[in-house]
């Protein structure tokens, strides 16, 4: 048989030559053997006193004797052996490109598993999250209409508490009708915490205030400055009732109104919502025919300023009598 067809029939074997004669494989820097002819030759004749077909009672004895007889012919020969091992390296570096071309692809597989899975788990929060404010604001509402019915109980007032959702226009009636004396705007205040309380912006601080109403704006002071302990921010409502709420609001105490929209560490961080020129000495009074949210906004800051009122007259009577 010829060397070429003898080397057509070698590369077909599944195992090498090195292999079958148990001798090192060439490495992909250095095409130089590792071993001598004599080397060779040695452990040629180590495997044809095993395999030899007089010796070797395996059904592919003549196979398996060929195999190692055709490796020790294509190994002696220079020109052939730079052949085949050049056939080795492609078929080597093939086989590297495979699986390096395997490990992409499944690293894109697992990246589209990971994002698809991210993906519905937002979903699942978002919905869960707007379940929950949905929930929130029913409550809202009939929390709102039994807290305004016991104020209004409470001054002997007798009126029609509507839920939010009659089919009544209440923002058209206070546009038209709205006798507050200021507009319904508040004066934030926060704490300028170096991590965090620059940081804020217009609209972190319109979805602060949003727990209590629409907000139509916000206005950052010009006078905040990193040196400065307390920031300030006007913010502009929809409604009179959302800034009283906002200024009514005690901020020296945690509040969950606003873990659901994920900023209850930053609300911490705030200290006032003064409405901007509101006089509490000015008596505000109500009228027959008055728009609802209008008339309990006037009874919650009367109430208020009742309240404060008896508590700065107890404090000054008692600090006079241990005076």
């Amino acid at each position: 048989m010829s060397s070429d067809k003898d080397y057509e029939w070698l590369i077909t074997c599944q195992k090498s030559a090195y292999e079958l004669l148990s001798l090192p494989t060439p490495s992909s820097q250095s095409s130089q053997s590792s071993f001598s002819q004599s080397q060779l030759r040695k452990q040629y004749r180590a495997k044809a006193l095993e395999l030899h077909p007089d010796k070797n009672k395996s059904p592919n004895a003549d196979e398996e004797f060929r195999e190692i007889s055709v490796s020790l012919k294509i190994l002696s020969d220079p020109s052939l052996k730079q052949k085949y091992d050049e056939f080795l390296q492609r078929k080597l570096n093939a086989e590297l490109h495979k699986k390096a071309r395997g490990a992409r692809q499944q690293q894109i597989r697992d990246d589209l598993l990971a994002a698809e899975e991210s993906h519905l788990v937002q979903q699942q929060q978002k919905l869960s999250r707007d379940q929950k404010i949905a929930f929130l604001r029913k409550k809202y509402s009939k929390l709102k209409k039994e807290k305004t019915q016991e104020i209004l109980f409470s001054r002997r007032t007798v009126i029609t508490i509507l839920d939010d959702d009659d089919n009544i226009d209440h923002d058209q009636d206070i546009q038209e009708t709205c006798s507050f004396p200021f507009e319904p705007k508040v004066k934030v205040k926060w704490k300028n915490k170096q991590s965090v309380g620059a940081s804020i912006s217009e609209d972190v601080i319109a979805r602060l205030m949003e727990v209590f109403g629409k907000v139509e704006r916000v206005d950052m002071s010009r006078s905040n400055s990193e040196t400065e302990n307390y920031y300030y921010a006007t913010v502009t409502f929809q409604k009179h009732i959302s800034c009283i709420m906002a200024q009514l609001h005690d901020y020296d105490y945690s509040s969950s109104l606003w873990d659901e929209v994920g900023l209850s560490k930053i609300s911490k961080l705030l200290r006032s919502a003064k409405i901007v020129g509101y006089d509490s000495s000015i008596k505000l009074s109500g009228c027959k025919g008055m728009p609802f949210e209008e008339y309990m906004g006037i009874s919650l800051l009367t109430l208020d300023r009742t309240i404060n009122g008896r508590g700065r007259k107890i404090h000054e009577k008692h600090r006079k009598h241990h005076g």
